[in-house]
């Protein structure tokens, strides 16, 4: 399974918006075993900012994480563009700051419910 985790320029997990990321980090693995796999520069950060909640970075972020295979996409904050990223990708929201942290709750249950997450349905999931 391959996970993006929005980061902000401190390597936290980004505390606003999914697609105000500085960069997404690409995780491969399942249960407590993860591995990074590439760090995405967010290209699209600034794309559309004078309409906030255009669906055109949305729809770009959704394109650029899915040629690297995505199946979730962890932020603190979702807008608008939830719609578009969960058509693709199961949206999590978590309170947690540290990446490192982060992956230590993703354990083996919560894999499998990504896995078995209805595609029509767009309410993300929620990790400590």
């Amino acid at each position: 399974m391959k996970i993006a985790i929005a980061v902000d320029h401190q390597d936290n997990i980004q505390p606003g918006h999914f697609g105000e990321a500085t960069t997404y980090k690409i995780y491969e693995g399942y249960g407590n075993l993860w591995q990074l796999v590439i760090v995405l520069d967010n290209t699209l950060k600034k794309f559309d900012e004078d309409k906030h909640g255009a669906s055109g970075k949305g729809k770009g972020i959704v394109k650029l994480l899915a040629e690297e295979g995505i199946q979730a996409a962890v932020s603190k904050q979702f807008g608008k563009n939830i719609n578009i990223v969960g058509k693709y990708f199961v949206p999590i929201i978590t309170s947690i700051n540290s990446v490192a942290e982060f992956l230590e709750h993703l354990d083996e249950s919560m894999c499998n419910k990504i896995e078995q997450k209805d595609e029509s349905e767009i309410k993300p999931l929620r990790i400590p």
